[in-house]
């Protein structure tokens, strides 16, 4: 163990830990490494675990570097402040953490793999980076006022990350690849793109909320993520967003404010929505377009100017829907669409309107008066 008493302390060279060791700090403002090293101020490469606690670690200067960078062993970070991060010009690297390791031939992989009560604040490159087979707990972490994503997953990582919080970033949260993390009670405030799942895998988000992002969620890919018990208030465009082959599972979702769609379903998506309610002042509650299909079930839509909506070749299943004090419309089928849609509750002034060639059956729905101009 070596231990730091308080102070600021100036390096220009990497801090390498190639062997077991544990740095202690006097607290994260009271211990102060600051780096001007290429590449990163403290690389751990061990063979055993590595511990790192109550201290600030901070990159200063032109150079391009991350703050930590792990690639082997075992790794346990705690009360810590990572800021300074710089990407290079081609935009790489520049995070506050990169967690990044694969076993060792001829080195132990170590039996830690957390980091709690970290907080990364104004990294270039983004927050945490979490790639290979990396498999972290992450708890109480925070990221803000940085570029790129706050979270990000990629290749083959998974781990967990939860009770923690993004703002002010592009993209809050970012998995892609085959990644599959679990990721609960987040809090992402203030970005443009809150939650992009892009991949492959299978990551599951609950207890969450995104609230003030342009998008709150984009899923795209084939992957089969899982979306629950999550909130996504005032986005501007788009609450959630379903697109690719995704078969995205999404229940229990809450999305309110005046987002102008709560959710819109496209390319060849086909999730499985359940137990929604949305509640926005925008254009359309739900709509697929495209090629689209999947489930809606036991959904409840109000306040936008159209409940749902289907165009283009979509084709979902969706029974047990609400629709409460829209502007205009229960449903609106257009285009060569062909939902079936089954015990659809509509408002005496918001009719289902049926137009162009859309073959969109609606059964045992006895409160809804069919406007048909085809």
């Amino acid at each position: 163990t070596i231990s730091i008493a308080p102070g600021t302390y100036v390096v220009a060279q990497p801090l390498v830990a190639l062997r077991p060791v544990t740095l202690v700090g006097g607290g994260v403002e009271k211990t102060i490494l600051r780096s001007s090293a290429a590449g990163a101020a403290l690389l751990i490469d061990a063979d055993g675990d590595v511990a790192v606690r109550d201290h600030s670690l901070e990159h200063d200067g032109s150079a391009s570097a991350s703050v930590v960078i792990v690639t082997g062993g075992g790794y346990e970070l705690d009360n810590l402040r990572l800021a300074g991060a710089t990407a290079a010009e081609n935009g790489a690297g520049g995070f506050a953490l990169v967690l990044r390791t694969s076993p060792g031939l001829l080195r132990a992989c170590g039996s830690m793999s957390s980091v709690w009560d970290v907080v990364a604040e104004e990294n270039d490159g983004g927050g945490m980076f979490v790639g290979r087979d990396a498999s972290p707990t992450l708890r109480a972490v925070s990221v803000s006022d940085s570029g790129g994503c706050g979270l990000c997953f990629v290749e083959t990582s998974a781990g967990e990350v939860t009770a923690s919080s993004v703002t002010d970033v592009p993209i809050g949260v970012r998995v892609d690849d085959a990644a599959a993390p679990e990721l609960s009670g987040l809090e992402i405030r203030n970005v443009s793109l809150g939650v992009a799942l892009t991949g492959t895998g299978s990551p599951s988000i609950t207890g969450s909320r995104v609230t003030g992002a342009r998008t709150g969620f984009e899923v795209v890919g084939s992957g089969s993520p899982s979306l629950t018990d999550t909130t996504v208030s005032d986005s501007v465009d788009i609450a959630v967003r379903l697109a690719g082959a995704t078969t995205a599972a999404v229940s229990d979702l809450k999305v309110d404010g005046s987002t102008a769609v709560g959710i819109g379903i496209a390319d060849e998506a086909s999730p499985a929505l359940s137990a929604t309610a949305i509640t926005t002042t925008g254009d359309v509650g739900v709509i697929w377009a495209a090629d689209s299909g999947g489930t809606a079930v036991g959904l409840t839509v109000s306040g936008s100017r159209l409940g749902l909506q289907l165009s283009d070749s979509a084709s979902p299943v969706v029974r047990d829907v609400t629709v409460r004090s829209v502007g205009e419309a229960s449903m609106l089928a257009s285009g060569a669409s062909s939902g079936r849609i089954t015990r659809l509750v509509c408002p005496a002034d918001a009719p289902v309107a049926l137009t162009d060639d859309t073959t969109t059956q609606v059964r045992q729905s006895p409160t809804c008066a069919i406007a048909d101009a085809r």
